[in-house]
This record gives structure tokens, C-alpha cells and sequence, in this order.
């Protein structure tokens, strides 16, 4: 489960065809329904920036800037196809979506310890 955070994101279209047929495939054998791949990387990506936010000394906790507004993080701009589908440039395209879907705006954690000011307890849990 911790990759799929990480190389879920930089996958091509063939790779994400076989790995759902393995999810497929195991759904018929175990008789069970099982999240699909998208869902899964949605919320390992989700659980692992939440704890990117939480941890100020964390090296990639820079790379989640909010908007003056203070709503969204801020998308970072890219020349590549390969840093568009990177885990940061993903994760916050993530969060963004969730915070829309689910009105997670503003709660204020300590703005003068963190450029974050968006709970990301309540994002993970969400």
C-alpha cells in the first residue's frame, strides 16, 4: 500500500489495465469486493500527505503551499509530463478535489509553525 502513493500516479494506461485486472481477478477468487485502484491510490495519497502536512520537518512539507485565500493548495507548475505525474503535483490536485468535495476549508492548525493551515486529520480521516 505505501508505492501505490508514490508510483500510482506515474503509471501508463497498460499498467493500470493489468493491475485492476488483478484486483478483478482477486475480487472473483476471495469472493470479497475490493476497492479499485483509483480509490486506493486516492487514499494512500491522501493518508500520506496528511502526514507530510502534520511533520514541519518533513523535506516535502514545502511543497504544500496554500493560496492567499487560504482554500487551496497552491498547483505547482510544471514542463514535464513526468513532474505533472509526480506524488507531489498529484497530492495536490488530491487534496484540492477533497477539500471541495467534502467542505474541508480553512480549519487553522498554527499558521505560524506551518504554511498549512488546512487540518490534515480531517482530510486523511475524510
Amino acid at each position: 500500500m505505501y508505492c501505490i502513493a508514490l508510483w500510482g500516479a506515474n503509471r501508463s494506461a497498460g499498467e493500470r489495465k493489468a493491475l485492476q485486472r488483478v484486483i478483478t481477478t482477486a475480487q472473483k477468487i476471495t469472493g470479497c469486493s475490493l476497492p479499485s485502484l483509483a480509490d486506493l491510490f486516492s487514499s494512500c495519497c491522501l493518508s500520506k500527505s496528511a502526514n507530510i502536512l502534520k511533520d514541519p520537518s518533513n523535506p516535502g512539507h514545502q511543497q504544500f503551499n496554500l493560496l492567499p485565500i487560504g482554500r487551496r493548495f497552491r498547483s505547482i507548475t510544471s514542463q514535464t509530463d513526468r513532474f505533472k505525474n509526480s506524488f507531489y503535483h498529484r497530492a495536490t490536485c488530491e487534496l484540492n478535489t477533497t477539500q471541495q468535495q467534502h467542505g474541508l476549508f480553512g480549519t487553522c492548525v498554527d499558521s505560524s509553525l506551518s504554511t498549512s493551515k488546512i487540518d490534515p486529520l480531517e482530510i486523511a480521516d475524510g
